[in-house]
């Protein structure tokens, strides 16, 4: 039963891990912001061919994971959600 319980505690670290993409129709990068507004500070960029992970999406916005641990926010119109990493 102790297995289990410890399968059940690491299975989901090898899980593939939901992650943000710029749309293809973007040709260099989408801006990442502070909060989901469109007048927020840009906090970072989002480069094409690049991703980073998926937190949460509210309507307008998917939240994403960056440096140190911290989130910001990319207009859903500029980006999409894949299941996993783009294969390089």
């Amino acid at each position: 039963m102790k297995r289990l319980g410890f399968l059940l505690l690491i299975l989901p670290l090898f899980a593939a891990a939901e992650v943000v993409v710029p749309i293809e129709s973007v040709e260099n990068n989408v801006n990442i912001r502070m909060s989901p507004d469109a007048k927020s500070e840009v906090v970072g960029r989002l480069n094409q061919g690049d991703w980073l992970n998926f937190v949460s999406s509210i309507p307008g916005w998917h939240e994403v994971e960056i440096a140190g641990g911290a989130t910001g926010y990319i207009s859903a119109d500029w980006s999409k959600v894949l299941d996993e990493p783009p294969s390089i």
